[in-house]
């Protein structure tokens, strides 16, 4: 940010705070209110997204003004691949009430640097923040039918009702978020770091059950319509306005945003807070609590082991592109080991449809799975490892074959942990892939 720009930026805050005082003073309306409060906190977070605010705030009425920080409403629509998709912030910009506001300007550009050290994104209008890696159906979004006119409104009757029971962005305990913080006189006056932290108590969550719903099975379901027919990155983070407007002219002359919406599938009969994996008769049941980030994969590749046919191969893509997302975002090599096992799962279930290499294929894409569930739960507690391994494979798959399997578990680590290098590639993204332990958990090392 240059000096110039900085001058523009305390401007433009110093102006929003100023009409907010006068609104409140005078009883004004409370949706205007609070979403003058809600664009000025965006301005705060990204004032890059507002290039024009920048360059002549002091030239603007205030008119102009509240014309050109609405302009993230239009940003929204254009970013969505699929008509009628709400595109949800990852972190909300009504976060912490007017804090980001009312805090001095250097201030809050150093707490703005902290979330960004923290998540790898700025809050506010960002790429990170906003985009179209956040469209999602609104019955996830805000418990509702989408709007009128479009493949997801009520009388269409595509796809299942609402339902609480699958993770939500506007659920329960998430109004308001934060808003009182920006009503403490001494916590405006505090350092960056205590600001952050106060912050953060309610940016951690909102962060958290964003991932929650964009690895839930029904949201990975219904992208892949997308993905498979139009584009594969159609729902990654950095998409510009005219990739994702082609994308969804395309789905709607193809119909691809009615099947897009007859994805929104779950089971009913699923006791609240918890999703089934349908795989066969005795299904296999996991907690919400276990369909985040990684434990997520674990069900996946459970799936990817019981399920036949078609069933397993959508596990294994689903699981695929789970762990190639996780080990884009951190880097580890333990993550990278488990997206190319998950490959080569994917791989093996592909090869099975052809009758000649079917046998090689299933055995691949089986030990692949089972030796990425057994480094799943090496990783969080080796001692119970094999024991919980043992117990939840027998459920899905009663052979005697995993059990010898399992009990290679701890060699396979081993080989992951000491390997060399493998090159791998899937979406366009190359990862160097230590050692697998596939030969281990097959029982020839």
């Amino acid at each position: 940010m240059t000096d110039a720009e900085k001058l523009a930026y305390t401007a433009t805050r110093d102006r929003i705070v100023s009409q907010l005082d006068k609104l409140t003073a005078k009883g004004g309306n409370t949706s205007i209110i609070k979403r003058l409060g809600r664009f000025g906190n965006a301005f705060s977070w990204y004032p890059e997204f507002y290039p024009q605010i920048l360059a002549d705030i002091n030239g603007m009425s205030d008119a102009q003004l509240m014309s050109a920080l609405r302009t993230e409403e239009g940003a929204m629509k254009l970013l969505a691949p699929v008509e009628g998709l709400p595109i949800h912030h990852v972190i909300a910009n009504r976060t912490g009430g007017d804090l980001p506001l009312r805090i001095p300007t250097d201030v809050m550009l150093d707490v703005r640097q902290m979330a960004y050290d923290k998540y790898g994104g700025f809050p506010g209008n960002s790429g990170w923040n906003l985009g179209a890696h956040g469209a999602i159906d609104e019955r996830m979004h805000q418990v509702r039918y989408g709007r009128k006119g479009t493949a997801f409104e009520e009388s269409r009757g595509y796809g299942m009702p609402p339902t609480e029971d699958l993770p939500t962005a506007h659920g329960k305990g998430t109004k308001n978020i934060g808003r009182k913080l920006g009503e403490d006189p001494v916590l405006i006056r505090s350092s960056a770091r205590e600001i952050f932290e106060a912050l953060d108590e309610f940016i951690a969550p909102q962060v958290k059950r964003f991932q929650e719903i964009v690895t839930n099975p029904v949201t990975l379901g219904q992208r892949q319509v997308i993905e498979k027919a139009l584009d594969v990155d159609a729902f990654q983070r950095g998409r510009t306005f005219e990739q994702s407007t082609a994308v969804r002219k395309a789905a709607t002359e193809q119909g691809l945003d009615i099947e897009f919406a007859k994805k929104f599938q779950y089971d009913n009969k699923a006791k609240p807070g918890s999703i089934i994996l349908n795989v066969n008769r005795d299904a296999i049941q996991f907690p919400n609590r276990l369909m985040q980030n990684r434990a997520a994969l674990t069900g996946l590749a459970l799936g990817g082991i019981a399920a036949l046919g078609p069933l397993g191969t959508a596990a294994s893509a689903a699981e695929t592109k789970g762990r190639f997302d996780i080990a884009q975002q951190t880097g580890d090599f333990a993550d990278e080991a488990q997206a190319g096992l998950a490959g080569v799962s994917l791989a093996g279930d592909v090869a099975s449809y052809f009758p000649p290499a079917a046998p090689i294929g299933e055995a691949i894409s089986t030990t692949a799975d089972v030796a990425n569930v057994g480094i799943d739960l090496y990783r969080e507690d080796p001692e119970r490892a094999k024991k919980f391994a043992k117990e939840q494979i027998a459920k899905a798959i009663p052979k005697p074959p995993l059990s010898e399997q399992i009990e290679r578990i701890p060699r396979a680590v081993e080989a992951v942990k000491r390997g060399g290098k493998m090159q791998f590639n899937l979406g366009g993204v190359k990862f160097t892939l230590p050692e697998l332990g596939l030969s281990e958990l097959a029982g020839f090392n």
